[in-house]
């Protein structure tokens, strides 16, 4: 009898893990509009909520950073490097925001946003279905390259990951920071404020439409667990001029 074969994505703490370069698809983008996502409240939203607007006619950019488990040292490094460069949602340009969404527990989004000081809304999608569907992946390779982002040793990100969880024992919340294999992405959600004649009408209802679930114009999605996009190169996406930016990236 053959031997199965064990996933390597799980076994293997070096290089990188195939992933999809492909944007997603109309219907993907479709099946994900209502799956809820949860604030630090625990409230729902849809995640359409983040990109679409009531106002048909308003073109929109959302870059939507998907994150590791809420405890996961480099994860909050490059929100602090990236909260560093784009301080405040007034650093973007005009018709542009930015979201952050996790997979663990909603309790935990405070200390989270805390710990990076970042100042751009953060979830949650507990039931990770919107990392599935827009298929990232599950992985503990550290990858061959140091991002510009880590400013500190692996070791030390450790630490600063258990120190954390250590300090929620009390809260009760110390095993819900999300799986740890899951790793992120980054998406680029664009409305062209254009509508079909239908949702023209009637505005009230262009919330229904799928026409309002926008498009997926760029995408990046992790290969290892240090591999979000370097902050230049969200710089770049975004429109933001890059000179006066720290971040150089390398080739």
């Amino acid at each position: 009898m053959a031997t199965p074969k064990s996933d390597p994505s799980l076994t293997n703490f070096s290089g990188d893990v195939n992933v999809s370069r492909e944007l997603p698809s109309k219907e993907k983008i479709e099946e994900a509009a209502e799956i809820p996502i949860l604030d630090s409240d625990g409230k729902e939203r849809p995640f359409k909520n983040l990109y679409t607007s009531s106002n048909a006619h308003e073109k929109r950019r959302v870059l939507i950073i998907f994150v590791r488990h809420f405890f996961c040292g480099n994860c909050q490094e490059y929100l602090r490097v990236l909260s560093s460069s784009l301080p405040s949602p007034s650093a973007l340009p005009a018709g542009t925001s930015l979201a952050i969404i996790g997979c663990g527990g909603p309790s935990l989004i405070n200390m989270y946003k805390e710990a990076t000081a970042c100042q751009y809304p953060i979830y949650t999608d507990p039931s990770r279905r919107l990392y599935k569907i827009f298929e990232m992946i599950c992985t503990l390779n550290l990858g061959n390259r140091n991002p510009q982002y880590i400013r500190h040793s692996l070791m030390s990100g450790v630490v600063q990951g258990i120190v954390q969880a250590l300090k929620r024992v009390y809260e009760g919340d110390v095993f819900k920071s999300g799986d740890i294999r899951q790793v992120g992405g980054e998406f680029l959600f664009e409305i062209t404020g254009e509508v079909n004649q239908a949702s023209d009408d009637n505005l009230t209802k262009t919330s229904d439409s799928k026409n309002d679930c926008g498009n997926v114009t760029w995408c990046h999605r992790m290969a290892n667990t240090r591999d979000h996009s370097e902050v230049e190169v969200i710089r770049r996406i975004l429109g933001v001029d890059s000179s006066d930016s720290g971040e150089k990236e390398t080739r």
